[in-house]
């Protein structure tokens, strides 16, 4: 950690000095074509719920440059989430903080852009790569280490509103307006063959009421105890026809196998067994999902699926579904603690533990009705 202290405040410090020697200063307004941009860099470089947030904005920017090129920097392991998106034409593969940089920033310089606007990137490199891009517009978080190399930094919302309206403040900043909030997902025809693949490993049929379920978080304190996640399991199981499939990754395995064990032939677990897309192709066959804040809430929203969410840690008027075209049930329940909490591991855990099952299932009920 220190190590990497010690790296970013010398390489602010080293374009500092670069950006006063060779300034890339924003042109004069009377000589900026606003609206008939050639050339357009989009930056997301963060995780699969970020990167959908994104897609309204991508959206909102091929609507309003029809004609213009829209490259995509993106993280290397999300590229799939916006690869069948027909609002991009090309894309950049970031690999990683610092990693390959002269090639990147050979790709960078070699398009020409006209435009460059940071969506969301928690990469430190991200701002500095934008600058070497040579755009001459470049629009970004003003609360950047290295804000002082934008052309138009854009300052948080205080209190801070939800991720999607973020990213329309980006857009505002560029001229660009965003008409609608929906997140997309477009899924190829690979992921449909791979979901169809599985259906058939585990004797499921796209006809059967089938429920989501990701009790998992990309942290302890996001997750929804597993002694609950069993009750509710075993009242879905008793009180309805569906059967259960548990989404999640390699790292849910375990946990989701031994959960999935307690009820044959209802529960069925999916995790560590498809790529994402394949798995929002199975999610894309259920009824509803019940998930946490997390990525697979996200990719739910994006199918318009019914959705209720469990939200702990974070706020709903934050992270949760915007202009959904299904049902979209957040539970959220009131405490002294301040939201959104970065506590990774907290030992109470009461935000998600007094979740209890009925209150999910009386949700549930109401997104499926």
């Amino acid at each position: 950690m220190m190590f990497n202290f010690i790296i970013l405040h010398l390489l602010r410090a080293i374009f500092l000095l670069v950006a006063r020697i060779f300034p890339q200063e924003e042109p004069p307004a009377e000589q900026l074509a606003q609206g008939r941009e050639k050339r357009i860099l989009l930056v997301a470089t963060t995780a699969i719920g970020d990167t959908l947030m994104c897609s309204p904005a991508i959206r909102a920017v091929r609507q309003a440059r029809p004609q213009a090129r829209i490259v995509a920097m993106v993280d290397r392991r999300r590229t799939e989430l916006l690869a069948s998106n027909p609002y991009i034409d090309d894309f950049i593969i970031h690999p990683g903080k610092f990693k390959k940089l002269i090639p990147l920033i050979k790709r960078l310089r070699r398009e020409r852009f006209d435009l460059a606007i940071i969506l969301h990137a928690n990469d430190p490199d991200s701002v500095p790569l934008v600058y070497l891009s040579g755009a001459p517009v470049r629009v970004g978080w003003a609360e950047s280490r290295f804000a002082f190399l934008l052309t138009r930094p854009v300052p948080k919302r205080n209190p801070p509103g939800h991720y999607i309206d973020l990213r329309g403040d980006f857009l505002a900043a560029a001229g660009i307006p965003m008409p609608s909030r929906k997140m997309d997902l477009f899924l190829p025809s690979s992921a449909e063959a791979e979901a169809a693949q599985f259906f058939s490993q585990v004797k499921l049929s796209s006809s059967d009421h089938l429920l989501g379920f990701h009790p998992f978080g990309s942290y302890p304190a996001k997750c929804w105890p597993m002694d609950l996640a069993k009750d509710f399991c075993s009242r879905v199981v008793n009180e309805t026809d569906c059967r259960i499939i548990i989404f999640g990754g390699k790292q849910e395995k375990t946990a989701a196998e031994e959960l999935a064990s307690a009820f044959p032939g209802r529960v069925v677990s999916a995790c560590g067994r498809l790529s994402v897309m394949a798995a929002a192709g199975v999610l894309k066959q259920c009824r509803a999902m019940v998930t946490t804040d997390s990525g697979p809430m996200h990719i739910a929203l994006a199918l318009g699926l019914p959705t209720v969410a469990l939200f702990g840690p974070a706020s709903p008027d934050m992270f949760g579904g915007l202009d959904s075209v299904a049902p979209f049930v957040p539970l959220i329940v009131p405490l002294d603690c301040p939201r959104p909490c970065l506590i990774k591991v907290c030992r109470r855990h009461y935000c998600m533990r007094m979740l209890i099952p009925e209150m999910v299932m009386s949700a549930l009920r109401k997104t499926t009705s």
